[in-house]
């Protein structure tokens, strides 16, 4: 997934989430949990954000993502105290997750190392797989989000936010001017002066989900097709843009896409036939295999 978005007023956006975190708490009917603390620290760290990001996030062939992003703050030292006090400011949210049954912790060490003369920092966030179901937690392992560590760095007025020794080749693509990356395919899709435009890899998403996808005979014609169907298919594109006071979001959804996913719907649909033909046991709903007489 490519992000590519301006903030032209950050206080604003900061109000907006606010009012609408308020909302969500309401309607959810979430208690015990400190909806003002919420707002607050939503509040605080949308205003240390100011104008340009981008952000990337890889879906690993090994079941892995790797995130990173880089973008402009107002204030660097209001956004390293931010960054200080973030493990007591994540409390009220450490502790609705935990009411949704995912307990996390967080650690946040500062100037850990230095990269081409800038500090860098560490945050780890610790998730207690442990208390989760077997295959919950299962998948939470194979994505490696038990224990995820990031390094954020601050520097001439940018916010960089990596992988574990990825801050060099992070900084490096923004600072050399000779480094050219892939244009996102949004920007092509949709006029410029957008203020948002995003890309969804498609091929690399379905090959992550099939990695997710538990192993069977049922699943595994389809595990194959997720992973091999939709390579080197266009990605699902989307932009916004405001005029007059109002915003139009768009997405965009390459018709070959659908094409895909109508020709997986299908060959399952014959794959399912061909096992009612030769009397294979189907699983029902529930798991059970039942006996399907031949013809």
């Amino acid at each position: 997934m490519f992000f590519d978005f301006h903030i032209s007023n950050s206080e604003a956006v900061a109000e907006f989430v606010a009012v609408e975190a308020e909302k969500l708490i309401k309607e959810m009917n979430i208690e015990d949990v400190d909806s003002a603390a919420l707002v607050a620290n939503m509040t605080k760290w949308f205003k240390v954000y100011g104008g340009t990001g981008c952000e990337q996030v890889i879906f690993g062939a090994d079941g892995k993502m790797d995130v990173s992003f880089v973008m402009e703050v107002q204030d660097e030292a209001a956004a390293l105290d931010m960054l200080r006090g973030m493990e007591k400011d994540m409390a009220p949210f450490f502790k609705l997750y935990e009411s949704m049954g995912i307990p996390m912790s967080m650690l946040f060490k500062e100037n850990v190392r230095e990269a081409d003369g800038v500090k860098i920092h560490e945050f780890t966030m610790n998730m207690k797989i442990e208390t989760m179901p077997p295959e919950t937690r299962e998948q939470m392992e194979q994505m490696g989000l038990e224990n995820m560590t990031y390094e954020i760095a601050i520097a001439d007025g940018l916010m960089y936010y990596s992988g574990p020794g990825g801050m060099e080749a992070l900084m490096k693509r923004i600072k050399d001017p000779a480094v050219k990356g892939d244009p996102i395919k949004a920007r092509s899709v949709y006029p410029s002066g957008g203020f948002y435009y995003f890309d969804l890899d498609m091929g690399d998403y379905m090959a992550f989900a099939a990695l997710m996808m538990p192993d069977s005979p049922q699943t595994a014609t389809m595990k194959q097709q997720m992973t091999a169907l939709f390579q080197g298919v266009d990605p699902i594109t989307s932009a916004g843009f405001k005029a007059d006071n109002c915003v139009m979001w768009s997405v965009n959804i390459p018709g070959e896409l659908i094409a895909k996913y109508g020709q997986m719907a299908m060959m399952m649909q014959m794959q399912k036939m061909q096992q009612q033909q030769m009397g294979a046991p189907q699983a029902m709903p529930d798991g059970i295999p039942q006996a399907v007489p031949a013809p």
